[in-house]
């Protein structure tokens, strides 16, 4: 019965990071194919920047990466002179690496720090209880 519990509560937290519904916090960027404006993978702060420098006046409405994509889309300047890109790839949570491995080393502005990091103190804790049922 635990043992069941333990592989179900594993293979939540492996698909969280999968889910459409969670992309707005394991999605890292997108990379645009033929782009002039990115070269690699572009995060929200890029994103934002090339928004703001081509149309200061146009706004996000959420912090959803489908906003950020219709919203690249919009911008006059490449409806004008840039047929946009016709394949936008996300780089989620498990392939944003070289290999397909939890990521624990996160910087601040990483959308999946708290994720990282509960889980980070979660295998702490599994550690832990681990060492004292070996010890006692």
């Amino acid at each position: 019965m635990i043992s069941s519990i333990i592989v179900l509560i594993s293979l939540v937290i492996s698909a969280l990071p999968v889910l459409d519904v969670l992309s707005s916090y394991f999605v890292n960027g997108l990379v645009f194919n033929d782009s002039p404006f990115f070269t690699d993978i572009a995060n929200r702060r890029q994103i934002e920047d090339v928004v703001r420098h081509f149309n200061g006046s146009l706004e996000m409405k959420s912090r959803s990466w489908d906003d950020y994509e219709e919203t690249l889309r919009n911008l006059h300047y490449v409806k004008g002179n840039f047929t946009g890109p016709k394949q936008l790839n996300r780089i989620g949570f498990y392939g944003n690496q070289g290999v397909c491995l939890f990521k624990y080393f996160v910087k601040p502005d990483d959308p999946q720090v708290v994720f990282s990091m509960s889980m980070i103190c979660l295998s702490s804790i599994c550690f832990i209880i681990i060492t004292l049922c070996y010890i006692f």
